[in-house]
């Protein structure tokens, strides 16, 4: 992970990696408490997720 984590999970890149907070806007439009299953069980939640791909290239490698 760019912030030095040794483990990249889903929960950590969009709830609490530092190196994307300034990108979780789109996604705290869904749940700002960034729930997961908020984030990706609503349609709402998928379209932000996209926005938030497009952003920072996560999960890219």
């Amino acid at each position: 992970c760019p912030c030095g984590e040794h483990i990249q999970t889903r929960e950590h890149i969009l709830t609490s990696c530092p190196a994307y907070e300034p990108n979780r806007d789109s996604l705290r439009s869904v749940s700002e408490d960034l729930v997961i299953t908020d984030i990706l069980g609503t349609e709402k939640g998928i379209e932000a997720l996209i926005d938030f791909l497009k952003e920072t290239d996560a999960f890219k490698k």
